[in-house]
C-alpha cells in the first residue's frame, strides 16, 4: 500500500465526476440562471459560494460564506436543488452582517 497522502503531496485529486453522475446529482443539470443569481447575491453581500459534491458523490455540497460566518449545506437528490437556490438567494437578500445568515436546515426549523 503506498502513502495514503501521496495524491495530496502531488496536488492530485481523485476525479469526482463519475461518482457524482452515479449518485444522481450533477451541477450541469441545475438551473444556470438560478445558480448565477445565487453567486451574484453572495458576491454583492461580500460573501461567496463553494460548490461541490459529498465524498460519495451522492449529494450536492454548498459552502456558504458571509462575513465571518461559513457553513456547508447538503442537498440530496430527492430534494429540489433549484428551490434550495431560490431560498439561498432570498437569504442573501435579507442578509445583514449583524444578523448573519443561517443554513437552510436551520431556517426550516424556525419556520415550523
Amino acid at each position: 500500500m503506498g502513502d495514503v497522502h501521496e495524491e495530496e503531496k502531488r496536488g492530485l485529486r481523485r476525479p469526482r465526476g463519475v461518482a457524482a453522475a452515479q449518485g444522481g446529482v450533477d451541477w450541469e443539470m441545475v438551473d444556470a440562471e438560478l445558480l448565477r443569481k445565487a453567486i451574484a447575491k453572495a458576491a454583492i453581500k461580500h460573501g461567496a459560494l463553494r460548490l461541490g459534491y459529498t465524498r460519495d458523490g451522492g449529494a450536492y455540497a454548498i459552502g456558504v460564506y458571509a462575513g465571518l460566518q461559513y457553513f456547508t449545506d447538503y442537498v440530496r437528490p430527492s430534494e429540489d436543488i433549484d428551490q434550495y437556490l431560490r431560498e439561498l438567494i432570498q437569504s442573501f437578500d435579507e442578509y445583514s452582517a449583524e444578523e448573519g445568515i443561517q443554513p437552510q436546515s436551520e431556517q426550516k426549523k424556525r419556520r415550523k
